[in-house]
């Protein structure tokens, strides 16, 4: 698991016998390389005891002494310490073996080089405990998938369906305690937890409130590219034609013409000229207006916009500036962020939604010429992120596009082995952006 250390650095060893003198390999094959020969006769051994660094022996760690030179895929020869913290592993005489000694017992794993066989070593490991709690909810709630953490470290766990989480390889302490879950403001114990190996931790509890996601509306972003507009909603039925309306009033009747005498019976004369014709009667008033007819039905809705995105960027100090190599780099601030989560001080963000995501991240560094920085998701690094600094002052930024699930945590790392100095406050020192398409 990529929470837990290898510290090399922290084993304390001690060659008890003399002899480290490089001896030839068993074999050699025409590249060069040592192979294991299983026909070499195990004729010497490694010992030593392991001890943790209260003095305690540590039974049941595994020893194991792989030949100089061998392969990763050689077969190493293996031994278990015993009660007594004692262990004795069986190697081929004359032969330099590196030793690695480890236990779930420990806070770090021992690599020991070039031992020559027939020597004994001790060993002084720091010893691990475990912190155990139960995260709830107010007004009730299932706490399941609750990330608990240590602040400024890498060690952290789930809570479970009913609350309970245990943290283990945690080396002896005190600790503040911290726990997020999406959609509650993240909380931390009221003082630190002192947790010991003959002693750990128990009873944690951490409450969590709820919050709305939605933080106070931030300064209005750059209008986005705008959609494909989606297709034309079908034409509604045509409404029904309306009642005719009322026939107008008819107009009065033009005056009749004076009557002529009566002519004598004979020839009928010709037909008089046409009276004229008398003035139109008023139009009608115009008829009610007949009823609407029913709305067509409403068109798709178009495609909608990103919902998911966030911000998160790093004031250095004097006391935080300087990032050692393999360390994630923390972030004092937290912009606005939608469907995800940075707790200002920490190192990681949390996503909320699963998706693809354009993400883009710089730094701006003092010294360090020769470090590489990359992105991390849940610990493991994105091959194709990883970024040189090239020179000891500037300012390095790179872009990449992820695929993130639901609970993902992204962290920006110091993918060294160089420390690396960030430019100090009120420079940004570090940033990093998201933008889910």
């Amino acid at each position: 698991m990529y929470r837990k250390q290898l510290i090399n650095s922290l084993a304390m060893v001690s060659l008890l016998a003399q002899g480290c003198q490089l001896a030839p390999p068993a074999a050699v094959n025409r590249a060069g390389a040592f192979t294991v020969d299983s026909t070499l006769a195990v004729d010497s051994q490694i010992s030593g005891v392991v001890r943790d660094t209260r003095g305690a022996l540590v039974a049941g760690a595994i020893v194991k002494a792989l030949p100089v030179g061998a392969g990763p895929d050689a077969t190493p020869y293996v031994g278990v310490t015993d009660a007594s913290g004692r262990f004795v592993v069986g190697v081929p005489a004359n032969h330099h073996f590196n030793v690695v000694i480890e236990s779930a017992k420990l806070a770090q794993t021992a690599v020991l080089y070039q031992v020559l066989s027939g020597n004994t070593v001790n060993v002084e490991l720091t010893p691990t405990t475990s912190i155990a709690g139960t995260i709830t909810l107010a007004g009730g709630g299932n706490p399941a998938g609750a990330l608990v953490f240590l602040p400024g470290t890498s060690y952290m766990a789930t809570a479970k369906a009913d609350g309970t989480f245990t943290m283990t390889g945690v080396p002896a302490g005190s600790y503040a305690v911290g726990a997020s879950l999406a959609g509650y403001a993240a909380g931390t114990t009221a003082a630190p937890v002192a947790t010991t190996v003959d002693a750990p931790a128990q009873g944690v509890a951490i409450a969590l409130t709820a919050v709305s996601l939605v933080g106070p509306t931030g300064a209005t972003g750059a209008t986005g590219a705008t959609g494909i507009t989606g297709p034309t909603g079908a034409m509604g039925m045509t409404g029904a034609t309306g009642a005719t309306g009322m026939t107008g009033a008819t107009g009065p009747t033009g005056m009749t013409g004076a009557t002529g005498p009566t002519g004598a019976t004979g020839a009928t004369g010709p037909t008089g000229a046409t009276g004229f014709t008398g003035p139109t009667g008023a139009t009608g008033a115009t008829g009610v207006t007949g009823a609407t007819g029913p709305t067509g039905a409403t068109g798709a809705t178009g495609v909608s916009g990103s919902t998911s995105y966030g911000y998160v960027y790093h004031l250095p100090t004097v006391a935080n500036a300087t990032v050692v190599g393999g360390a994630d780099i923390p972030f004092s601030n937290s912009g606005t962020t939608v469907n995800m989560s940075a707790t200002p001080g920490t190192s990681w963000m949390v996503i909320y939604e699963a998706g693809t995501y354009e993400v883009s991240y710089n730094v701006a560094t003092t010294a360090g010429i020769g470090a590489s920085i990359a992105l991390a998701v849940n610990g493991t690094v994105s091959p194709s992120t990883t970024l040189a600094l090239l020179t000891a002052t500037g300012y390095t930024s790179g872009r990449a596009v992820l695929t993130l699930a639901a609970g993902d945590i992204l962290t920006l790392r110091n993918n060294s082995a160089v420390p690396i100095t960030l430019a100090l406050a009120p420079n940004v020192g570090a940033q990093l952006s998201l933008q889910k398409y």
